[in-house]
């Protein structure tokens, strides 16, 4: 039979939050809103395979003051895996992980689990964009 190269899809999605709270848990996946309950906005994929790498980035308004937010990746709201720990104290927040290794089924679903501290000075007015790469065959 010989080699036969992966392919990879990419699932690329907007959403937007005002007010940033402290000590708060959001999800993003699909919708166009950044959500406190999971589940509401999760990412399926047509086809079964390993999510490889992922990104989260963000644009602030107002930038936020330094303290770190954990950002996991949640699978079927059950599973988190971790994706990385970053500060949303600049206007353009750039976080990535191209050393994922997340097994997917069509029935599986995956959204970005951000956990938020008590900031001194919160965030504002977020527009975030979120991008999973799966490689399948």
């Amino acid at each position: 039979m010989g080699y036969k190269s992966p392919r990879l899809i990419s699932q690329t999605f907007t959403a937007s939050l005002g007010a940033w709270n402290d000590s708060t848990t959001y999800y993003v996946g699909t919708g166009t809103n950044v959500e406190t309950s999971p589940a509401l906005s999760v990412v399926h994929f047509p086809k079964p395979g390993i999510i490889t790498a992922a990104q989260l980035h963000i644009y602030f308004g107002s930038a936020g003051s330094g303290e770190n937010v954990t950002i996991l990746i949640r699978k079927n709201n059950t599973t988190d895996y971790a994706f990385t720990t970053g500060t949303f104290n600049t206007n353009m927040v750039f976080l990535y992980n191209y050393a994922l290794n997340i097994p997917m089924t069509t029935s599986d679903y995956v959204e970005f689990k951000i956990q938020t501290p008590a900031w001194a000075t919160n965030p504002a007015n977020g527009y975030v964009g979120t991008c999973f790469m799966i490689e399948c065959e």
